[in-house]
């Protein structure tokens, strides 16, 4: 196999995985937007404290590919100051993806936002997973063929989510 067949693979496997990319981040924004209105009307109607948002939906950089994933989010208090901590939670191992018992503390509106952005998500994951095996066999085919091959990390081939709940709310 050539190196211009195999550039060419694996620009086409890049667009498929920037494709996906795109994809999680409407999920990601679909997310944030529903919380900042949730925090918004419960400023609105000084609903402090009777209400929390327990989870936060993160699109991590992987090489030349992506991770979506959940992450519980809780305050600790550490002498005069709270600190803010992110636990992982485990990807699913299924292609079924995360489900209701993955967030036992979230409230019911949470669950179904979460749900909801499950719907869109879970399929990205599985193509996501699919093509990054892709790219890894072609690594290989150029290897066994001695092709000089490089990747393009996805961090040089997409731009960054630049919203965020903040500039959501903002938005309201």
């Amino acid at each position: 196999m050539t190196n211009t067949k195999i550039t060419q693979v694996q620009n086409q496997l890049y667009s498929m995985i920037d494709d996906e990319y795109e994809k999680a981040l409407f999920a990601q924004s679909l997310w944030m937007s529903e919380v900042a209105k949730r925090e918004v009307q419960r400023s609105q109607m000084k609903m402090k404290g009777s209400e929390k948002t327990w989870y936060e939906l993160r699109v991590n950089f992987s090489r030349y590919t992506f991770s979506v994933r959940w992450y519980r989010i809780s305050f600790q208090q550490h002498g005069d100051k709270a600190v803010r901590l992110s636990i992982g939670i485990a990807l699913p191992t299924t292609k079924k993806g995360y489900s209701r018992k993955n967030f036992p503390i979230a409230s019911e509106w949470e669950q179904d936002l979460i749900m909801q952005c499950e719907e869109i998500l879970q399929p990205i994951r599985n193509n996501v997973k699919t093509l990054g095996l892709m790219h890894k066999n072609l690594t290989q085919l150029a290897k066994d063929n001695s092709v000089d091959f490089s990747f393009t990390p996805i961090k040089d081939r997409v731009q960054m989510q630049s919203d965020s709940i903040q500039k959501f709310k903002s938005r309201l």
